[in-house]
């Protein structure tokens, strides 16, 4: 007789996916994510996200990674910087993406479906020229992506069985080791999140209940089928529901209520509740405080946090989102000569009014910036003779530090009608 390896585990869930399927009246793909979770709940990419802390992170990382400001850039010989308006990724990128919706709304959806399904697909459409003239999400769920056998190339197969070459779609993928698609984390972490709902829906079975502990009626008479309906009825229309809750109960003929179930304080349904939402900010690298859970949070660290959010959440994604683009959105010779795209990340930099007036100030006092970019920063109008770059005149070069008071003057006023000059 030949033995097959794990056969038994493979019958086990074959029959207890027939089971819950007919039971609860399942699909297929849904009894396979409820009989591979040890809650029996199943745990879809649509039913995760009724998990408030599931939920809530991926509409806060979603969110703010697609409010930060886009452009398109090219460099300069000096080091510097243009911003440029005419290209047409920068109409895509910054206002809208079809004509139809808004920038930000698709970029929302593309970083929320990676951050759910694992991967995010936009359509790219280009005109006679090969220049993108929009952008088209698609479905996460039906999108596959695939490499040809003899090219090796990556297309993009749809559910109507149509092809788009890999050029023709902006495709953000989370981790994956395949070097193409990303993970799922609702199927990487499917327990993790079947017992944050099996905790839910405990909570609203406790209080819809009536915050009522389960248990037996006990009597050592014999009740036939009609005396145990009629017995159960009866309790229940005068015990449960919130309304009836801690009412006195009144036992009559030797029926006794023995308590069976165990009560929320001994199943610790608090903590375990608290705990998923810490599980969850743990799987998006985003602090708890950034979904709602502020035990960890305070006044004087709060700062630090969001500046940990930004740099170990945001700036990954806004990276892997700049990469694509340019890889996409630009050509090869566009690239060549200096043309990027970047998110402008200033203002989550920003931190109070007193720390922003001590930085202005410093770079101001080094000749950094000039007044009029400081205004610019702070989206305030430019003003007459701003432009200018200021220094101290109380500082000289280290070389005239050690002569005399009269030669520094006389040549550092040398060395500004120089630069005027």
């Amino acid at each position: 007789m030949v033995t097959i390896p794990g056969l038994d585990t493979m019958r086990s869930l074959a029959k207890r996916v027939l089971t819950l399927g007919n039971r609860r009246g399942m699909k297929l793909g849904d009894a396979l994510y409820a009989a591979a979770n040890l809650t029996g709940i199943a745990v879809t990419p649509e039913s995760a996200l009724t998990l408030s802390a599931y939920f809530a992170a991926i509409n806060v990382i979603s969110t703010d990674v697609a409010s930060l400001p886009i452009r398109v850039y090219q460099r300069r010989a000096d080091g510097g910087r243009d911003e440029v308006t005419s290209h047409p990724a920068r109409e895509l990128l910054s206002v809208s993406p079809d004509g139809q919706t808004t920038a930000m709304r698709q970029r929302q959806a593309w970083v929320g479906h990676t951050l759910g399904r694992g991967n995010g697909f936009m359509e790219i459409e280009r005109d006679g020229d090969g220049n993108p003239i929009g952008l088209h999400l698609l479905d996460p769920g039906t999108t596959q992506v695939k490499r040809t056998e003899n090219t090796n190339r990556v297309y993009y197969e749809l559910e109507n069985g149509k092809r788009l070459r890999g050029e023709n779609v902006l495709h953000l993928a989370g981790l994956g080791f395949n070097g193409l698609e990303g993970y799922a984390p609702v199927r990487l972490f499917r327990q993790c999140l079947s017992l944050g709902l099996a905790a839910e829906g405990f909570g609203a079975a406790f209080f819809g209940n009536g915050s009522t502990p389960k248990g037996v009626l006990k009597t050592a008479k014999v009740l036939g089928r009609e005396g145990r309906r009629n017995l159960r009825e009866s309790f229940e229309e005068v015990h449960r529901g919130v309304a009836n809750a801690h009412g006195l109960v009144v036992l009559e003929n030797g029926v006794e209520w023995v308590k069976t179930s165990v009560d929320p304080e001994d199943a610790q349904f608090l903590a375990t509740r608290m705990f998923q939402v810490v599980e969850i900010a743990r799987i998006f690298r985003m602090p708890p405080h950034k979904i709602g859970d502020f035990s960890q949070a305070h006044l004087a660290n709060l700062e630090a946090s969001n500046l940990d959010y930004m740099t170990t959440t945001l700036m990954p994604w806004c990276e892997a989102i700049e990469q694509v683009c340019n890889l996409r959105l630009l050509s090869k010779d566009e690239r060549a000569a200096g043309l990027y795209v970047e998110h402008n990340m200033n203002a989550l930099l920003r931190g109070d009014m007193r720390a922003r007036a001590e930085f202005y100030s410093r770079l101001r006092d080094l000749g950094a910036i000039s007044p009029n970019e400081v205004r610019r920063f702070e989206n305030m109008n430019p003003i007459e003779d701003g432009d200018l770059y200021l220094v101290p005149l109380n500082l000289v070069p280290l070389a005239l530090a050690a002569r005399p008071p009269a030669d520094v003057t006389r040549s550092t006023s040398n060395q500004t009608e120089r630069a005027a000059a």
